[in-house]
């Protein structure tokens, strides 16, 4: 069939653009190759000879971090770390799964390895996909490791708790927004004799000639719309289609997220005064029907310091929603939730979370700011409270409100503690993070996204 319309394109001097699929033996190097699998199928597809361009990394219906996009350069890069053991090194690796609300669980390998230097290094095979760095945050041999990459999913990150041979509970995955807990063992290590790092179970990135890497035509924005509707279209689209388009039409050394982010938002105003963009006016809209005749200042104070719960997690809960799994998860599913009418992103928590790094550097003056912040979602929280229980469409959503306040209340305790001097407790310290992690999970769609910077002030008293 594939073969039949490319040769009647041909004749009309058109050319075939498809998914992966028609990268096939019967169709001539002249297609175009959309590559939804990613970076490591349209690398090896150039290496064949065809042309591609790349879809993972930039789907819009999925609510995602800019930045996350804004990293995901449609050239693919090939191996970016020494995967091999020299003497003298030491390594263990973990095999680990996540579950899925929908689907299979995601399986893979953790390596880590650490050198005589006591540098360490790390990568993952992930679910069949091509070996990849994992940019190692904190790891306590033993004990813990925390460390970061992003894949065809989203931001992905590694919070692991390590007990002897296996993965603790509480460990978890964070992607984009989401935890999901992650379980696992030690399947190689230095300390079994004979033992080697296992193999790639997804082979090697891709790593282009000069020539081959012309055949990287770029990247498209797309957009699956089932779960999508007239007033949530461009909130989806806007602001991050902005920073995609940079990311194609700038070098790849243009790298400054914070940068990226200070001139997305001065033109996300921008075009809504003078283009006439509707995303923002569209949620104003979808939060007066919340309130139904109440003040909508409280929603629109706490949609600063909640999420939508990121890449497919959203889609996921409606789809075990029901008994009958999927029952929701159709075009036909109401989009009048809080969920619905946030930004993909909070800006507000971003600035939470750079001012918790300036107090651990001794800069007590950022703790006023942080202060002010935690006291607006605060109030935010409790006055949205009845405005959502009055509602069917938002009652659900009352206890997103109930998490905030406590993580909040948390969140003024420490910086209190911080102005004062104070310390945490060891107790006092476990039940906060005992809380912290009850409201982690996705609450009516969302994400409490000031849990984030929370812990990290936390973690500012236990080190």
């Amino acid at each position: 069939m594939n073969a039949k319309v490319e040769k009647m394109l041909e004749e009309r001097g058109k050319k075939m653009t498809g998914w992966d699929e028609i990268w096939h033996k019967d169709l001539p190097k002249s297609i175009v190759i959309q590559s939804w699998r990613g970076h490591d199928s349209i690398g090896r597809a150039a290496q064949e000879g065809y042309q591609g361009l790349l879809s993972t990394g930039y789907y819009l219906d999925q609510p995602q971090p800019t930045s996350y996009h804004y990293r995901n350069d449609p050239m693919p890069h090939g191996i970016t770390v020494d995967d091999k053991l020299h003497e003298g090194e030491r390594f263990v690796s973990y095999q680990w799964e996540k579950p899925r609300t929908k689907g299979g669980p995601r399986k893979g390998l953790l390596t880590i390895i650490q050198a005589k230097d006591g540098s360490v290094r790390a990568f993952t095979d992930y679910n069949g996909k091509s070996r990849t760095e994992v940019e190692i945050i904190e790891y306590t041999p033993g004990e813990s490791f925390k460390g970061h990459f992003d894949n065809f999913m989203s931001y992905t990150e590694f919070n692991l708790k390590l007990a002897g041979d296996k993965l603790a509970e509480g460990s978890y995955q964070l992607i984009g927004n989401v935890r999901w807990p992650t379980t696992g063992e030690i399947v190689a290590s230095s300390a079994q004799p004979g033992a080697v790092i296992p193999e790639p179970t997804g082979g090697y990135p891709a790593e282009l000639t000069e020539e081959e890497q012309s055949l990287i035509l770029g990247g498209e924005i797309t957009v699956w719309a089932e779960n999508i509707n007239s007033q949530t279209m461009e909130n989806r689209i806007w602001p991050r289609s902005y920073a995609i388009a940079e990311r194609f039409w700038s070098s790849e050394e243009l790298t400054d997220e914070a940068s990226m982010y200070k001139r997305m938002r001065a033109i996300d105003n921008w075009s809504e005064i003078s283009l006439g963009m509707r995303h923002h006016a569209d949620s104003r809209v979808m939060m007066q029907r919340l309130a139904n005749g109440a003040d909508i200042t409280p929603l629109l104070a706490l949609a600063r310091y909640t999420e939508p719960a990121q890449y497919y997690a959203r889609n996921w809960e409606k789809w075990i929603q029901t008994e009958n799994h999927g029952d929701l998860y159709n075009q036909h599913e109401r989009l009048n939730r809080f969920a619905d009418a946030l930004p993909v992103e909070s800006y507000a928590v971003y600035e939470m979370n750079d001012l918790v790094e300036q107090v651990e550097k001794g800069d007590k003056q950022a703790l006023a700011a942080l202060e002010q912040h935690y006291q607006t979602v605060l109030n935010a929280a409790t006055a949205a409270e009845p405005v959502f229980a009055a509602n069917v469409a938002s009652v659900d959503t009352v206890a997103l409100t109930r998490a905030t306040k406590q993580v909040a209340e948390i969140g003024l305790t420490l910086v209190s503690k911080a102005k004062s001097g104070d310390s945490v407790s060891k107790a006092d310290a476990q039940a906060y993070q005992a809380i912290i992690n009850e409201s982690a999970i996705i609450i009516d769609e969302t994400i409490v996204a000031i849990v984030k910077p929370t812990e990290m002030l936390l973690n500012t008293f236990t080190k």
